[in-house]
């Protein structure tokens, strides 16, 4: 009996110890008990997920949900705007009366998406019916070692690391589709609600792949077509209420930007931050921004595909594309959108369009929905290598497949080990910042961020906020994506203005607004670093 059992869970046993051992080895501990650890935060998008958490915790429970007025006061912001992963910020309002003082569990959901990365892989390979260990211990080391997933922790985007949950569907899409029983339905909708808790590109990733089941069963003339079709949708409209419960649109502006932020053609295979080949060092860049569209597989998945369309027979692919069409659809899709209206081959623009619908401004970084396609691509060549060759000759090929990956992301691997614990400098005096914030109430920043976005290339503008998340100050902006500009957006109507009592007032170094100044600039400003910090004088 314990035999029997052993057989079917060693898999997932063994990936969750791998992924247990790879993230005590990849996160420090003080990453994990994060009070007050400003040293690794200090930059970039973590700062920004730190601080939308931190004042979540610190105000009262509002409607929407995940609304905190403490953030772009008066009228406030939502937090899932600011990545700060709600799944993890609500449980830890609930119990914020036995938390430290700056507390935030943003780098425990990096942990967590480490360990669960494995399990899921499992996960989605056992869903086809490839039960036998030898192809699970291949996934879990290829599942760790994806170029992609190592690249988002060092960009950084924590929340965007959660590469689980499209595995996650991929599984439930197998299962559904092979005609699993009323727990999958269950967990399709559950899946859903975590990633929108998580991140909207995650939602709309696991929703394509989820969607994949009802058109494979329209496709097919299968007798569950209906029900699976109505239970998706329910999931959908489920989903769909919540947000607009958690208040997810209500700040959100038309935005723009999509076409630049893209995949290109080449990057599956450009080898970009390959430890074997290191003959290039950065991705294939069209633009300056297309790092969002690193999308490079990794020489062991390379050799899996190239082995498996090799292999395969000629009648087998059709069979697999009519009982799979809609995954071939939607992955043909996500596909289409990740290379966007600007599609490039290299450094050459072989296709353009001008026109798109508004609301693909709201997904601009298109060249992330490649991930639910290469994940595919893992699952599928480590199936077909299974099946179609002899136990010896596939398990030959999935372990110089798996050695290969493993090997080819030691870079990346480094990299990213290096960077959660590489100190991040400070570019304001904490101290001399800190000792006014400590007499104040509520910090006026300027510019502000809604209406001079280059205000985020100076690393003081969410380092001052980080800071002013440790005082519980009241501020009068927030970095989040596309946001709608209310309030002032005059250097006059907000900096010239009268004083308030318990302002203060913090003023980057933009040249073009040096002729405006407080009242009584002269008593109450002094420059603080490369900061001017003003309060009322006495």
């Amino acid at each position: 009996m314990w035999s029997s059992v052993l057989r079917r869970w060693a898999g997932y046993i063994f990936a969750f110890f791998a992924g247990l051992a790879f993230t005590l080895w990849l996160v420090p501990r003080g990453l994990l008990f994060p009070v007050n650890y400003y040293d690794v935060a200090a930059v970039d998008d973590t700062a920004d997920h730190i601080i939308g958490q931190r004042y979540f915790l610190l105000d009262q429970w509002r409607h929407p949900l995940l609304k905190t007025a403490l953030l772009r006061w008066p009228q406030g912001t939502n937090i899932a705007l600011s990545d700060s992963i709600p799944l993890l910020a609500i449980p830890a309002k609930l119990l914020k009366r036995y938390l430290p003082p700056g507390f935030h569990s943003i780098f425990w959901f990096l942990a967590l998406a480490w360990c669960l990365q494995p399990v899921a892989a499992v996960f989605a390979l056992r869903s086809t019916g490839e039960k036998r260990l030898l192809p699970a211990l291949a996934v879990v080391v290829i599942a760790l070692s994806m170029p992609t997933l190592l690249y988002r922790g060092l960009r950084p985007h924590e929340s965007l690391c959660g590469h689980f949950l499209v595995l996650a569907a991929i599984g439930l899409y197998f299962r559904i589709s092979r005609g699993s029983n009323w727990p999958a339905w269950l967990a399709a909708p559950a899946l859903l609600v975590v990633s929108l808790l998580i991140h909207p590109y995650l939602l709309a990733m696991v929703a394509a792949v989820l969607m994949a089941a009802p058109i494979s069963l329209l496709v097919r003339r299968d007798a569950r077509r209906l029900p699976v079709s109505m239970a998706f949708l329910a999931a959908m409209a489920l989903v769909g209420s919540l947000a607009y419960v958690l208040g997810y649109a209500e700040e959100v502006g038309v935005g723009h930007g999509y076409g630049l932020y893209a995949m290109n053609l080449m990057a599956p295979v450009e080898l970009a931050g390959s430890a074997l080949i290191p003959f290039f060092s950065a991705p294939i860049a069209a633009s300056r921004t297309t790092y969002e569209g690193y999308q490079y597989l990794g020489l062991g998945v390379l050799l899996l595909c190239l082995v498996a369309v090799a292999r395969v027979r000629v009648r087998l692919p059709k069979r697999a594309c009519v009982r799979h069409s809609g995954l071939l659809f939607v992955s043909l899709g996500l596909v289409i959108f990740a290379l966007s209206n600007n599609v490039y081959d290299g450094s050459v623009l072989i296709f353009h369009y001008e026109h798109v619908p508004r609301f693909f401004n709201s997904f601009r970084s298109s060249g992330r929905f490649f991930w639910p396609v290469a994940y595919l691509l893992v699952i599928a060549s480590v199936v077909t290598v299974a099946r179609r060759f002899s136990f010896k000759a596939a398990m030959a090929i999935l372990l110089i497949a798996a050695g290969l990956q493993f090997v080819d992301a030691t870079s990346l691997r480094l990299q990213l080990r290096d960077h959660l614990r590489r100190p991040v400098p400070w570019h304001i005096d904490r101290q001399a910042l800190g000792a006014l914030m400590e007499r104040s109430d509520r910090v006026t920043l300027w510019p502000r961020f809604e209406c001079f976005g280059n205000v985020l290339l100076d690393p003081q503008y969410l380092q001052v906020l980080l800071l002013a998340s440790q005082y519980r100050l009241r501020t009068n902006t927030m970095y989040t994506p596309n946001p709608k500009v209310i309030g002032p957006c005059n250097a006059a109507d907000v900096i010239g203005t009268p004083w308030e009592a318990g302002e203060l007032r913090v003023i980057l170094p933009f040249p073009q607004f040096d002729e405006v100044h407080p009242p009584n600039f002269r008593e109450g400003c002094r420059p603080v670093g490369h900061l001017t910090a003003c309060r009322m004088p006495r």
